[in-house]
């Protein structure tokens, strides 16, 4: 590799040797300590790569072996200088480049926050921004001892923090104060309600009493788990604790679409145009001449920014924006199409509604269909299991 490198800094020719004595060519090149490498032999000739000053060596070589000696090409540096004489601003240009990228790694372009759940992550972003921390900031500027220090006295719930400045990204690693778990017995009058209507599959409860067992019937605000425990029978004494389970419920949900005969289609016509454009900041620099020039479209953007390795990022981003012609078509759909597209809705209805929540089970989808004149209804039953119970605090109603 090293040599490979020193060859191309100092220049080489792939030079090309025929003629009846080969075999002596080479021997007296050796001879003459002659440097010759990536030897090929051929049928009636030979070629290999050789330096410049070993080249002007071979030209006796040739003479009294009476070969033939011919140029194939010349590589390396100087050759390439040589052949860019003349395009001064395009070096110019690749060394004011060089020189920006130079600039621009002196400088934070990129925050990483981890570790943190209590504490939001744009608190923290927010907080960097009053002190002036920030994508454009001077690295230099930027002190982790002390910034470790300010972020743990504004905020009570971190325990630890670890600031790291590598590349143009700053990393804030985070560790948050673990809360010491709460007394049991509780003064605070407390209870856990369903927050939904339907019938009881599961109950679990920590602390409390359960009202409620598997199998009842349950509606909006009836009490599950009461935060009162009868601590003795005879007396009938009781305590106030903090109420804890989890009570697990069967609900159904209607859902109900009308799917129209007709609708209005939107088609690629084929045409499309790209443009591309370079973001510096909140900059936008367009490239070449290429632009929008569709009444109706539709837009598919792809970005990249540019960056040298995982912890030198750059504020320059590349953005490529395909510009998709569209036309809006009048179209029917059969019945059987409707009803394909009607529980395509449905389970589209299902999914946003339940993909953030883990811990709801779909037991079953009960769908109808109704032909109307202007298209078809479809309805829904959804069947699912779910938590039900929210912790609300009692309030006592005093009686003048």
């Amino acid at each position: 590799m090293i040599i490979n490198v020193a060859n191309y800094i100092k220049g080489y020719l792939v030079v090309e040797v025929k003629g009846f004595s080969i075999e002596r060519f080479m021997n007296l090149a050796v001879n003459k300590n002659i440097y010759l490498w990536d030897v090929i032999y051929l049928k009636d000739k030979i070629q290999f790569k050789v330096s410049i000053k070993g080249y002007k060596l071979l030209k006796e070589c040739g003479k009294k072996t009476r070969c033939r000696i011919k140029i194939i090409d010349k590589k390396g540096y100087p050759f390439f200088m040589f052949k860019y004489r003349r395009r001064k601003i395009l070096f110019g240009g690749i060394g004011f480049f060089l020189v920006i990228l130079y600039v621009m790694s002196l400088f934070i372009w990129s925050i990483n926050v981890i570790g943190v759940e209590d504490v939001e992550v744009y608190k923290i972003i927010e907080y960097l921004n009053k002190e002036n921390i920030k994508g454009g900031t001077l690295r230099s500027k930027i002190k982790s001892n002390e910034l470790e220090e300010k972020l743990i006295e504004e905020f009570d719930n971190l325990s630890w923090v670890n600031v790291q400045k590598k590349g143009t990204t700053l990393h804030i690693s985070c560790s948050e104060v673990l809360e010491e778990k709460k007394i049991e017995e509780n003064n605070n009058s407390t209870k856990i309600i369903a927050n939904k209507n339907g019938v009881i599959t599961e109950v679990f409860v920590k602390t409390g009493t359960a009202l409620l067992k598997p199998g009842d019937v349950f509606k909006v605000g009836d009490i599950l788990i009461s935060g009162e425990v009868l601590i003795d029978e005879d007396s009938g004494k009781t305590k106030r604790v903090q109420p804890k389970g989890k009570v697990r419920g069967r609900v159904d949900y209607d859902v109900e679409f009308l799917i129209k005969n007709e609708y209005v289609s939107t088609e690629p016509t084929g045409k499309k145009e790209i443009v591309r454009s370079i973001l510096l900041g909140e900059n936008k620099v367009k490239i070449g001449i290429s632009r929008n020039k569709f009444e109706n479209y539709d837009i598919i953007s792809e970005s990249k920014r540019l960056s040298f390795g995982e912890n030198y990022d750059t504020p320059i981003v590349y953005l490529k924006e395909t510009y998709v012609e569209v036309e809006a078509l009048m179209k029917k759909r059969t019945e059987e199409e409707s009803k394909i597209y009607g529980k395509k809705l449905i389970n589209t209805t299902i999914t946003e509604k339940f993909e953030e929540n883990q811990e709801v089970e779909v037991e079953n989808i009960d769908i109808k269909f109704e032909n109307k004149k202007e298209g078809l209804i479809v309805r829904a039953k959804i069947t699912v299991t779910e938590n039900i119970g929210i912790e609300i605090e009692e309030i006592e109603v005093i009686e003048e």
